[in-house]
């Protein structure tokens, strides 16, 4: 519940002033995507979906300037999407390095979005109602 009032409060601040704050401070990445595990783990109590985490053992003690509450933040938003619309496989919260870019990615098998929606995505309050395969609904937030 608390992340769902955080969630409020932050658009209301963009919506208000047009400005979203960000506090960069260093952290480990081993850190926070371990937060980000067991905020997550209790989304998953059907054995038909399983949740999986892929950190290489080498990023874990990546020490990072950002904002590891937005970061965690955002990570548990798509996770918590993808757990809404994953009805069987996998959810999987994906860790890698490309060159000097650090990618945090979520991969599942959910319905996806209709290809003509894809932009509206980014849109306030958006949902998309293409499928029914849903587990519940939301805020599109």
């Amino acid at each position: 519940m608390s992340v769902l009032v955080n969630d409020l409060l932050d658009l209301s601040m963009i919506i208000g002033s047009g400005r979203f704050h960000i506090y960069p401070r260093w952290f480990f990445l081993g850190d926070i995507i371990s937060t980000v595990e067991e905020d997550c783990s209790h989304m998953f109590p059907d054995p038909e979906v399983r949740f999986r985490v892929e950190l290489p053992e080498e990023l874990e003690k990546l020490k990072m300037r950002s904002d590891p509450v937005r970061i965690r933040q955002v990570l548990v938003n798509l996770v918590d999407n993808a757990s809404k619309y994953t009805i069987r496989g996998y959810v999987d919260l994906i860790v890698m390095r490309d060159g000097d870019r650090l990618i945090l990615e979520v991969r599942d098998t959910g319905i996806g979005i209709a290809p003509e929606n894809i932009e509206r995505v980014f849109e306030p309050f958006f949902q998309e109602s293409s499928g029914t395969d849903r587990k519940s609904t939301g805020t599109g937030i």
